[in-house]
């Protein structure tokens, strides 16, 4: 009997920094690598909320403006055996959160977070525009959106998008 050409699992594992996607397809694995190291290409760079604040995302550190104080997190690899210390406090790291709604999404967390869901961000175009999305809880929900510029970001403040749970 052929087996058919049909992605039949997807399953992510994560090991020494990386996310593996393991498609099994007529009994060959492929691997696509997805890098924990540093924040995909797409999230870096400098969004505004429509409130005024502002993040810069680099590709190793997180810089959130808010209420005129600066708060800097550093992005590291988190293993499993990962030990908490009062060195790690400003630390964070994120993994792939996969497809949820037709949309990818990582989540962020902080280093010495025991519990909690984290933080997740997409970034879409949309409406012509590249929109960061930061959301919370499981499912994901309590949507927000940042964009390009502190203008565009002030227009667009209460705009709300088909596929986003507010």
């Amino acid at each position: 009997m052929k087996i058919k050409k049909y992605i039949i699992a997807i399953v992510l594992i994560a090991t020494m920094g990386v996310s593996t996607v393991c498609t099994i397809n007529n009994a060959k694995i492929v691997d696509a690598k997805i890098n924990t190291a540093v924040f995909p290409k797409k999230i870096r760079g400098t969004w505004y909320s429509g409130n005024g604040n502002k993040t810069v995302i680099t590709p190793k550190k997180y810089i959130s403006y808010d209420g005129g104080h600066k708060y800097v997190s550093y992005l590291h690899v988190r293993h499993n055996n990962s030990k908490m210390s009062n060195k790690t406090q400003n630390w964070i790291y994120f993994f792939d959160r996969g497809q949820v709604n037709g949309r990818r999404w990582i989540t962020i967390k902080g280093w010495n977070a025991m519990m909690g869901f984290g933080t997740h961000y997409n970034v879409s175009k949309l409406n012509g525009h590249y929109v960061l999305t930061t959301a919370i809880g499981e499912p994901i929900s309590g949507s927000s959106h940042s964009y390009k510029s502190l203008k565009l970001a002030r227009q667009l403040k209460n705009q709300r998008y088909l596929g986003f749970k507010y």
